[in-house]
């Protein structure tokens, strides 16, 4: 990917596996995918590496490309500048939570039309997280009492300044 840290490093998906295992130091045996656009890297051979060792693969995605690889659980995290034909795909996704970053794009009607395209049982809302933070908070909690259905999700290591 063009946003790789300086020295990153190619692995296997074997490699990948073993470092997974090392870093279980909790034994969560949960592996959560996302980043940029995670579906662009996420490949079969990587997921049936990691879910045949034992790992449950949670992944966060913008809902514009199906993953080429089996995953557990799926956030579709939608971005109000992807035109709707830019989200055919995602239609084909079972998405088990859709989460919407609040900003002034977002409204009422934006959040019925993403309820109504993707069914599932959790919907979160998280103020988007800038110089209009404390906007954005307010416009999030008005969409929730407007919407009740849509939870209240927040970036807690951003809030605590953990790195």
């Amino acid at each position: 990917t063009d946003f790789s840290p300086e020295g990153a490093v190619r692995m296997s998906a074997d490699e990948i596996v073993a470092r997974l295992r090392t870093l279980d130091t909790s034994k969560s045996q949960r592996v959560i995918v996302t980043g940029g656009e995670p579906t662009l890297q996420w490949d079969a051979a990587v997921s049936a590496a990691i879910r045949g060792a034992g790992f449950r693969v949670h992944m966060e995605s913008n809902g514009t490309r199906v993953p080429a690889g089996a995953v557990d659980w799926l956030t579709i995290s939608p971005k109000p500048q992807h035109h709707p034909a830019g989200l055919a795909l995602a239609d084909q996704l079972p998405a088990d939570e859709v989460k919407v970053v609040i900003d002034d794009t977002v409204d009422e009607a934006v959040l019925d039309r993403y309820a109504a395209r993707w069914r599932c049982e959790h919907y979160f809302v998280q103020p988007w997280m800038d110089d209009g933070y404390a906007h954005n908070l307010a416009r999030t909690v008005a969409l929730i009492h407007a919407r009740p259905r849509w939870r209240l999700s927040l970036q807690l290591h951003k809030i605590l300044g953990v790195p």
